[in-house]
């Protein structure tokens, strides 16, 4: 690591913009922490339905939208036959 040397251009102030940035680091690393927890939430929520899918998929030859959202639940972003203009199930 280089040693900052006091001299006109920098006045001074390096170590100040090393601390800063320092800092933003630390703020950044916190969040990416964070957000991997979250991630890691999901899918350890998903892989716990895995058995119950499988299951599912050895009972049926064919699963469809409803035999999937009774197992991992309705969907957060809406129907998605919806958006395909596919008929509900009644």
């Amino acid at each position: 690591m280089a040693v900052c040397q006091k001299n006109q251009r920098t006045s001074g102030k390096m170590p100040e913009v090393i601390k800063i940035n320092q800092d933003r680091y630390k703020i950044e690393t916190k969040r990416n922490v964070v957000q991997c927890n979250e991630q890691l939430d999901v899918l350890v929520f998903f892989f716990s339905l895995y058995p119950q899918l499988a299951e599912e998929l050895l009972t049926k030859e064919v699963v469809n939208y409803d035999d999937i959202a009774a197992i991992l639940g309705p969907c957060p972003y809406g129907d998605k036959r919806a958006h395909f203009n596919l008929p509900e199930a009644p």
